[in-house]
């Protein structure tokens, strides 16, 4: 029974950055099992949704012409399968402002089909609780949506099924730059021979976690894929080089398998500065500052 009072609502979609992410192995099927401590940013799309009678969407914003016919839309493809669960035919009406790169390293794509699942199953069925099998939607969808569907940065394992939510993240600031250039993940991931993370290390993430305890602990590990992304696209190093080279820049690291890449600061002022700096640098990057958030609503 769908509850009438839910006719219109819109919801704010974060996107992520990974703060390490190491590859254990390659299985098998061809999918690799990770390690990775993935954390929300401020940055965001934006979706709408309202009753239909049946699956439609409509993409705007500045990425809008990035991405491939709305049909194929991961959120499409996620509403359908959610819908087929769920044996019912009711439809929705999806608007998505699209403000995220596409293809960036930052689960843009994944986290909109996060939020269209969760608020579609408050329109659809609202007063029944229907169990989503991590498993099932990370190989058929996306390795990042587990991530997203439970809404705190975590530890990330498996081949992005396994979410562990962290308790605690201090307070650090995220300078977040793009080249403005696509990147396939499956072709990263399919080009990785080695080296895999034999040992990692554990982390307590707790209130009494300092800022400069978690930047050693995170300078210990690394990111994996950035060596073949460097190899393909070498201004992903130029983003590095300049990122580094700015004051009060504690880590600087690639997001998931790029283009993106980040720099964190302990304090608002750096990034600031830093923000300032690269935007009269290099006006053709894509650049936002943002908070790392500990849970997204």
């Amino acid at each position: 029974m769908i509850d009438q009072k839910i006719i219109e609502n819109s919801r704010q979609s974060f996107s992520k950055i990974n703060l390490y992410l190491e590859i254990k192995k390659k299985l098998d099927n061809g999918y690799h099992e990770i390690d990775s401590l993935s954390v929300f940013t401020d940055i965001h799309d934006i979706l709408t949704f309202g009753l239909s009678n049946d699956i439609n969407l409509t993409i705007k914003g500045k990425e809008r012409d990035k991405l491939g016919p709305p049909d194929k839309n991961i959120i499409i493809k996620a509403l359908k399968l959610i819908q087929e669960k769920l044996k019912i035919n009711l439809g929705v009406a999806v608007t998505l402002n699209k403000k995220v790169p596409v293809a960036a390293g930052l689960g843009g794509g994944s986290s909109n089909a996060a939020v269209a699942i969760q608020e579609c199953l408050k329109l659809w069925h609202s007063k029944e609780k229907v169990k989503i099998n991590s498993r099932e939607i990370a190989y058929k969808l996306g390795a990042d949506i587990p991530f997203f569907l439970q809404g705190t940065s975590a530890i990330v394992g498996g081949i992005g099924e396994k979410v562990y939510p962290v308790n605690f993240i201090p307070d650090l600031y995220s300078l977040i730059v793009n080249p403005k250039i696509y990147i396939s993940t499956n072709n990263i991931y399919s080009s990785f021979r080695g080296p895999f993370l034999e040992d990692s290390e554990t982390f307590s993430y707790s209130e009494q976690t300092s800022p400069q305890d978690l930047i050693a602990y995170l300078k210990r590990r690394k990111n994996s894929l950035t060596d073949i992304v460097l190899e393909k696209e070498p201004i992903v190093g130029d983003i590095l080089d300049t990122l580094a080279q700015t004051q009060g820049a504690d880590l600087v690291r690639m997001s998931g398998s790029g283009p993106s890449c980040f720099a964190i600061y302990s304090n608002r002022r750096d990034m600031d500065i830093a923000y300032k700096l690269i935007k009269n640098k290099k006006p053709n990057w894509w650049i936002k500052k943002s908070k790392i958030r500990l849970k997204v609503s």
